[in-house]
């Protein structure tokens, strides 16, 4: 990890996809950094051969807040119809599925996410996260899938 200052920039982080920008996004970041000083921000990687949809996201949390970006690895894939298991069979995939590289103790860290489906990859990346010793696990999801 690269140590930051904290900025006080605009509340506005700038973010832009498809040339909308993503003010709820912008604002939520803001109402939270006031709330809980954001240390480390990370986020679900990308799967095997598909580009990282996050990066930009962690920039700009991390130009805002002055937290320092942290390194995800995938230790273990998922099945291919991972979303199709039991919730046990889930349960013991997202044992060590992921594990971050950094010293994390004490520090509070924002998990970035596109969409929660059943919470596993979401819970996997917070457990790697409380492993290397957060104080604080925040998740930030754009979207849930709220089908029973």
């Amino acid at each position: 990890m690269q140590s930051c200052k904290r900025s006080s920039g605009p509340a506005g982080l700038g973010i832009e996809t498809r040339g909308r920008s993503h003010v709820a996004f912008d604002e939520t970041i803001a109402r939270l950094d006031d709330r809980i000083p954001i240390d480390v921000v990370v986020s679900v990687p990308a799967h095997h051969g598909r580009t990282d949809r996050f990066g930009a996201y962690r920039a700009a949390v991390s130009e805002y807040t002055g937290a320092d970006e942290a390194a995800v690895i995938v230790k273990r894939e998922v099945p291919e119809r991972y979303k199709s298991v039991t919730k046990a069979a889930r349960r013991a995939l997202r044992e060590g599925r992921f594990a971050i590289p950094d010293d994390l103790s004490g520090l509070n860290v924002l998990i970035i996410d596109d969409v929660v489906n059943t919470g596993s990859t979401i819970g996997a990346l917070a457990d790697a996260a409380h492993t290397e010793g957060a104080a604080r696990v925040l998740q930030l999801a754009f979207a849930a899938n709220q089908s029973p």
